[in-house]
């Protein structure tokens, strides 16, 4: 008797499980139509609560995959790289065709992903960007906004430096280890190529040249124009009253300088917006570059307190 027990207590457990299972199911099914719903609303803080919820309690590829939307959509792209990576994850080998859709969202947010890079003294123990402990030398992918990295050293106070990056910035933290002055350095280096700020600049001399180049050609239509309306007054003086021998040549020039006139006028107005817009455009990116490259801080201890100095 006491042999057939066990198959009946398994089978009291696996029963047991099962409307738990089914109830976990549905409660994950629940908080991601929720998350579904405040996404068509754009209501995107409150979307991503009820998504992370559901992929509490049920990790699944159409989870990650709405929820990186909609971290995207908030401006978290390191956040939002990283659900997708994970619907990749979870998709490859079952679903390509979702494991393919995850892996063009990765390629697409890599120019607008910041990263932090802390190279430390080999005399530094721990190194941690927002408390998650990193090695020296390794790019780690951020959100845009604030972050704090923390150094600390064998006998030594740790140090904190509270780094600020932008969209597709990749700033660098230098720990230098000091006797009298232990400094911490960041430097913000220039964009990447294909980075936004380079994207913008291009286009804007594209599009200056662009306009340039129709403007030329406006003026060789306009000098066309100008010499049918020379030949036209040889023909005709009095076009377009004239002589019955005479206007059949002198309509022709006429239609023909005006043709020409108009195509003159389009490529006038439509070069000139180019190359304002194509100017504007190339002019604040060079800005935003610029702003890159001489961005510099240097935090050290000092009497009293932290000295704090920068070039801008």
């Amino acid at each position: 008797m006491k042999r057939c027990r066990i198959p009946a207590i398994v089978a009291l457990v696996v029963l047991a499980a099962a409307p738990a299972l089914g109830a976990d199911h549905q409660a994950a099914q629940a908080h991601f139509e929720a998350g579904r719903k405040l996404q068509r609303e754009e209501r995107w803080a409150e979307a991503a609560a009820e998504l992370q919820a559901s992929l509490a309690i049920e990790p699944s590829v159409g989870g990650h995959l709405n929820l990186g939307n909609v971290l995207e959509k908030l401006g978290k792209t390191a956040s939002a790289q990283e659900q997708f990576r994970r619907a990749e994850a979870l998709a490859r080998g079952s679903d390509p065709e979702r494991a393919a859709e995850a892996r063009r969202r990765i390629d697409a947010l890599a120019p607008r992903v910041a990263t932090i890079t802390v190279t430390a003294d080999a005399r530094a123990s721990a190194v941690t960007v927002d408390g998650v402990a990193v090695a020296s030398a390794e790019e780690v992918p951020v959100d845009p906004g604030l972050h704090a990295v923390a150094v600390s050293a064998p006998g030594k106070p740790a140090r904190r430096l509270d780094v600020t990056v932008r969209p597709g910035e990749h700033a660098k933290v230098v720990v230098a280890a000091s006797e009298e002055r232990p400094l911490v350095k960041v430097e913000a280096p220039p964009p990447r190529p294909g980075s936004p700020s380079n994207v913008g600049r291009t286009a804007g001399l594209v599009g200056v040249g662009v306009g340039v180049a129709a403007l030329a050609v406006g003026g060789v239509f306009y000098g066309l124009a100008s010499s049918d309306k020379s030949k036209l007054t040889s023909a005709c003086a009095t076009y377009p009253r004239c002589r019955t021998d005479e206007i059949g040549g002198a309509r022709d020039l006429d239609d023909s300088a005006r043709t020409k006139a108009n195509v003159a006028t389009a490529l006038g107005i439509g070069g000139l917006a180019a190359v304002a817009v194509g100017g504007v455009l190339a002019i604040t990116s060079s800005g935003s570059s610029s702003e890159r490259k001489t961005t510099s801080l240097v935090i050290a201890p000092s009497l009293g307190g932290v000295a704090v100095a920068g070039a801008f």
